[in-house]
């Protein structure tokens, strides 16, 4: 990746971990990489080193096409947000969308997965979404209307029976998850159940 609009898009990618060892298997239609990291102390990795394992749910709700999943298990997200997040950074993203982020943060419970049946890079945006997973399902659709509202948008689309509603702001998924989620520009989100 030596493009310098591609060096941006993995940009995060340097501060994930001090350092990683991956080995690379290419097969016919798979890239795998598996190794060990280190997470260093200023790292993204280092701000996951007091949550607790979690089971992964998410793998049975993506569909079978996926070719790119990133799943971040969190067993306290609020604890983990007051540490990736600055006050400064907290506070203005709470501007941003006029809404206390905190509050939100409050009920992330879980899984936080990013998942992409996009076939090249240009694609990515039009498909890739967030699976996340909330301790209460009627707050979390309150406070997301409501951010909806306050970013000035009532949009709201139907689509397969699931009502799409919009959220006008680029950083409102990577001021939450982090720049690993950096890529959103559009934020449209629904609630399905368990």
């Amino acid at each position: 990746v030596s493009s310098k609009p591609e060096r941006e898009k993995l940009r995060w990618m340097a501060q994930f971990a001090e350092w990683t060892e991956t080995d690379l298997i290419i097969k016919n239609d798979e890239l795998l990489l598996a190794g060990y990291t280190s997470p260093g102390q200023e790292s993204f990795l280092s701000g996951m080193k007091d949550q607790q394992p979690i089971k992964n749910t998410s793998f049975n709700i993506t569909p079978f096409n996926v070719n790119l999943l990133l799943s971040l298990g969190f067993s306290d997200f609020p604890a983990w947000y007051s540490k990736a997040h600055s006050p400064e950074e907290r506070k203005k993203l709470s501007a941003d969308f006029n809404f206390e982020m905190d509050k939100l943060a409050e009920i992330i419970s879980g899984e936080v997965t990013l998942v992409s049946n996009a076939e090249r890079a240009g694609h990515f945006e039009g498909s890739t979404w967030i699976l996340v997973q909330t301790s209460d399902q009627v707050k979390m659709a309150a406070y997301l209307r409501l951010i909806a509202e306050n970013s000035g948008q009532s949009k709201v689309n139907n689509y397969n029976g699931y009502v799409l509603n919009y959220i006008k702001g680029k950083n409102l998924i990577p001021g939450l998850f982090g720049d690993a989620f950096g890529n959103f520009r559009v934020n449209y989100f629904t609630m399905v159940g368990d």
